[in-house]
């Protein structure tokens, strides 16, 4: 809910938080495949 809002008030947060987010699943694959592969 609060990206919502955050996109409504700046652009920006929402890029932000989708590069944030992005990163967050690239280290999980990255982990995933150096631990459980």
């Amino acid at each position: 809910m609060w990206l919502v809002m955050a996109w409504k008030t700046t652009p920006i947060v929402f890029i932000l938080s989708k590069m944030f987010f992005a990163g967050v699943s690239l280290f999980a694959a990255l982990g995933f495949l150096v631990y459980g592969g």
